[in-house]
């Protein structure tokens, strides 16, 4: 989801009401079904808020899925008050990297294999 600003994480919130998977859950299309629709999921998720440079911590957090089964949030910001929505050994700053580290910094982060080719695969689309 950008983050970049609270129009950008509704539409793309709206967005994930789109996903064949979620509009067979009968969404509403609204970003609050839709956060809903990811906090229910039985399986685990990651959702990636990506550049939440200018929303307080507070503002980002609204946007945050109720507590479900399993799921892992992971936000990049330039904004190092970001960081009081995590545990301290789960922040982490980095500087520019290639393509082959954020990889494997995004399959470590979601606690899954970075040595598998299928995840690292998926993951470089992400990237």
């Amino acid at each position: 989801v950008d983050a970049s600003s609270v129009g950008t994480i509704t539409q793309g919130l709206k967005g994930i009401c789109n996903l064949p998977a979620a509009q067979s859950s009968g969404l509403d299309g609204s970003p609050e079904s839709a956060l809903h629709w990811i906090g229910s999921l039985k399986e685990n998720y990651i959702m990636v808020f990506d550049n939440a440079d200018v929303l307080s911590p507070a503002q980002l957090e609204t946007y945050f899925p109720p507590p479900g089964k399993g799921g892992n949030i992971v936000i990049t910001s330039r904004n190092a008050a970001m960081q009081c929505l995590t545990l301290p050994e789960n922040s982490l700053e980095v500087a520019e990297m290639e393509e082959n580290d954020a990889i494997e910094l995004l399959l470590k982060a979601s606690c899954l294999d970075p040595c598998s080719l299928e995840l690292q695969s998926k993951a470089s689309k992400i990237v």
